[in-house]
């Protein structure tokens, strides 16, 4: 009874592992990092819709196995099941993909094509290892369930995610889980990889979350580094847009809302609107707006409220010394430039940038690989930083 209880918990904490990645916690574990605001919403009938199209994806093994192709075109209703095993996978990995994904329907046939193949070749595998997935109904559904859970995650770990280090960690923390539950294993006496034909249905199962939970663990940990390195190389991407942001990219003559790093000894920061000068594949170019006094500085062009009420809510002061800021440091879309023309009155005024980047250091790339910054925040306690989010829009 003790070796059943142990078997059992761990089975739990395996598919907590895959379904709290996949859809119950993903706001916690993927965008909610540092002082950013949870940006997405749980979801119950996602995992519910796998559950029921999951063993559907399996039907096209059919076409591989001669005995039963040699059947196909006498049956009608599996020549239905496996003709209707693409839609159902287009369907899901539609319904799982990011908003910016869903009009690509290449991407999403590609992926569909993936999550097939995975299933079937789950399902094959199994086969040639004695596990009986054609003559009992149970094996064949729970590995299509598992198999399908495990391809999606890991797809949606590389569509969703979007700070690198935190994927990594992510990553690790996985691989922690896994060796958590093979100590258990053998603790209670099991086989990391049971025999099929001489261990129960239980075991095999809590082996394949095992395997499962390993393959999502190495996904998120591989691309993890890969983006993380390139994010230490070049910067945050264009895109996607940062978690919170729904206008994106920034362009030419909007203005945002965006953290602006201070050449300070402190290196301290502060959300700032900003009026968008240039966009480059690394960086955008801005001008930032302060709204402290700038009188008889000609390094500021001034911005009377009257001309600029709909993206400012008091006079301010425009500085004419571009500066880069990363892409993820913009957290808000405020407007359009309400001034006609201001682009060519700017063109005169606007001097060369100083080619020390605030914010540009490795150090700096380090911490917004977390969503974090190097120094505290300008106008904030610590109890207050914590509270500094992106705006939910």
């Amino acid at each position: 009874m003790s070796t059943m209880i142990k078997v059992l918990a761990m089975s739990v904490l395996g598919l907590y592992l895959m379904f709290a990645l996949l859809y119950l916690d993903r706001p916690r574990l993927l965008l909610k990092p540092g002082h950013h605001e949870r940006t997405t919403h749980r979801v119950l009938g996602e995992p519910i819709a796998v559950l029921l199209a999951g063993p559907f994806l399996a039907t096209p093994m059919t076409l591989l196995l001669p005995e039963e192709r040699a059947q196909l075109s006498h049956s009608t209703v599996k020549m239905a099941l496996v003709i209707v095993a693409f839609p159902l996978a287009y369907w899901l990995v539609k319904l799982l993909s990011p908003p910016r994904h869903k009009p690509r329907r290449l991407v999403l046939a590609i992926k569909a094509v993936g999550l097939v193949t995975a299933v079937v070749a789950t399902e094959m595998l199994a086969l040639e290892v004695n596990v009986p997935v054609l003559s009992v109904a149970g094996p064949l559904v729970v590995l299509a369930i598992v198999a399908a859970t495990t391809y999606l995650a890991c797809v949606r770990l590389a569509d969703f995610s979007y700070w690198p280090t935190r994927l990594v960690r992510l990553g690790w923390e996985y691989l922690a889980a896994v060796a958590a539950i093979i100590g258990l294993t053998v603790w209670a006496g099991g086989q990391i990889i049971p025999d099929p034909r001489a261990s129960g249905g239980l075991t095999q199962f809590v082996a394949l979350l095992e395997l499962a939970a390993l393959v999502v663990a190495c996904t998120a940990t591989v691309v993890g580094y890969v983006r993380r390195n390139r994010w230490l190389l070049s910067g945050p991407p264009a895109k996607p847009a940062p978690p919170g942001v729904t206008s994106w990219p920034p362009e030419e003559g909007e203005v945002w809302l965006a953290i602006i790093t201070h050449d300070d000894a402190q290196e301290t920061h502060k959300e700032r609107r900003v009026l968008v000068w240039d966009a480059t594949p690394t960086h955008v170019e801005v001008l930032t707006v302060t709204t402290q006094p700038k009188h008889g500085d000609d390094r500021y062009l001034s911005l009377p409220l009257a001309k600029w009420q709909p993206v400012l809510t008091k006079d301010g002061w425009l500085s004419l010394e571009p500066r880069p800021v990363p892409y993820s440091d913009f957290l808000k879309f405020i407007g359009h430039c309400p001034v006609k023309g201001m682009g060519d009155k700017l063109d005169g005024l606007v001097r060369k940038r100083n080619k020390h980047w605030p914010g540009f250091a490795l150090r700096h790339m380090r911490a917004s690989a977390k969503n974090q910054h190097v120094g505290p925040h300008q106008d904030a306690t610590p109890a207050d930083y914590r509270h500094k989010s992106r705006s939910r829009s």
